[in-house]
Order: structure tokens, then C-alpha cells, then sequence
């Protein structure tokens, strides 16, 4: 019971950044080989949705979080946190090449 209770009082005072989570969209979106439009539309949101969390104008949404796992694959540790550790092994790789990809350019 106190282990839990440690972890709850972790989880509220880790700090998630806006920007941090909008690269990680960002890098999605590009490790797809996707726009941004056309990974809206295969999300169920709107351009301008997407456009907002890549940008880190705006916190990404748990039912915008939800409806792009779904829509991908990915996870919310990945998402909020950056954790690959749960990631289908497709998207590790499609995420790494691209990261790879950047770096070079």
C-alpha cells in the first residue's frame, strides 16, 4: 500500500511538457512517412489539433493521446513520457530510423 501511494504522489509531480510531447507526435507523424492533414484524418482529429501539439501550443489531450494510439499503436508512456519500452517493435524501428534520419540531415 505505501509503495502505491508513492508512486500516485510521483506520477502527479513529474512535469510533462507540451513541447516535449509535440516532438514526439511530430517525430510519429514523420516516422509514418504522413502529413500532417492526412494523420489527422487517420486519427479522427483536425488539422489544426494536430498542428497545436506538434507545435507545443497546446497539451495533448487524453482523448486525442487515445484516439492516436489507437490509430497507431503507440502508448501513453511514449506519448507523455517518451517510454519505448512497450512500443511494438515496428514503431521502435520506424521511430529510431527516423531519428537517425534527422541527424544526418
Amino acid at each position: 500500500m505505501q509503495l502505491a501511494a508513492i508512486e500516485i504522489r510521483m506520477a502527479r509531480t513529474t512535469t510533462v511538457s507540451p513541447v516535449d510531447v509535440g516532438e514526439r507526435v511530430r517525430l510519429l507523424i514523420d516516422a509514418m512517412g504522413m502529413s500532417a492533414t492526412d494523420f489527422a484524418r487517420l486519427c479522427g482529429l483536425t488539422p489544426q489539433h494536430i498542428n497545436n501539439y506538434t507545435s507545443g501550443r497546446a497539451m495533448l489531450s487524453v482523448t486525442a493521446a487515445a484516439a492516436i494510439a489507437a490509430a497507431t499503436g503507440v502508448t501513453f508512456d511514449y506519448l507523455y513520457r517518451g517510454d519505448r519500452s512497450s512500443l511494438p517493435l515496428r514503431l521502435v524501428t520506424l521511430l529510431s530510423d527516423e531519428e537517425r534520419r534527422r541527424s544526418a540531415s
